[in-house]
């Protein structure tokens, strides 16, 4: 098996930076309420959880070349397992 690095072209994949986290909210946001009918996030919870983690190794952003987040992605470590949450803006996913 072998691992390639190939990026569609057009998109741009990089960490988050601080800056960021409100773009990520409404992202994270519009995926409940597409997939749930509502939202329970809130920018405390999502601080909270970048609090945890290492952005510049432990989550991503998928951007067009515009700059449109169109995905994030962030692994979290428990007790017993990590968890790696993938999110998709709901208008952008195919």
């Amino acid at each position: 098996m072998s691992i390639t690095n190939d990026i569609p072209r057009g998109l741009i994949i990089r960490h988050p930076h601080s800056e960021d986290i409100t773009a990520v909210l409404d992202l994270l946001i519009a995926h409940d309420i597409a997939e749930y009918g509502e939202t329970d996030f809130n920018l405390e919870d999502l601080a909270d959880e970048w609090a945890d983690i290492d952005l510049l190794q432990d989550a991503w952003l998928v951007l067009s070349s515009d700059q449109h987040l169109l995905g994030y992605a962030a692994i979290t470590a428990g007790e017993l397992r990590f968890t790696f949450d993938v999110y998709l803006h709901p208008t952008d996913a195919p």
